[in-house]
């Protein structure tokens, strides 16, 4: 993943290791979360069926078999994500 010169770091997020489908992200801000649950995302992702495998991500990066949840929104800007929920949910496949 490449920057843009000037911008602030990356947050990255990792799965210790192992690889999901991910089929939803969303961020939200912590103080207005604890007392909405329905607070409007900083960023909010759905995946499709096919989603790749990600072990990790970063705030605001292109997933490819993720789409906005709102179509054309981009990610807000924060400065930091330190007191942020993100709540990220994957396919599960059983094999029986």
């Amino acid at each position: 993943m490449s920057r843009v010169r000037g911008a602030p770091p990356m947050e990255l997020f990792r799965f210790g290791g192992q690889s999901y489908r991910l089929s939803e992200i969303k961020v939200v801000p912590l103080a207005v979360w604890q007392t909405n649950q329905s607070v409007a995302p900083l960023w909010h992702l759905i995946g499709r069926s096919r989603s790749r495998p990600m072990e990790y991500f970063a705030y605001g990066q292109n997933i490819p078999g993720m789409n906005p949840a709102v179509p054309g929104t981009p990610p807000i800007s924060t400065n930091t994500l330190s007191t942020c929920n993100i709540f990220v949910f994957c396919f599960l496949f059983f094999v029986f």
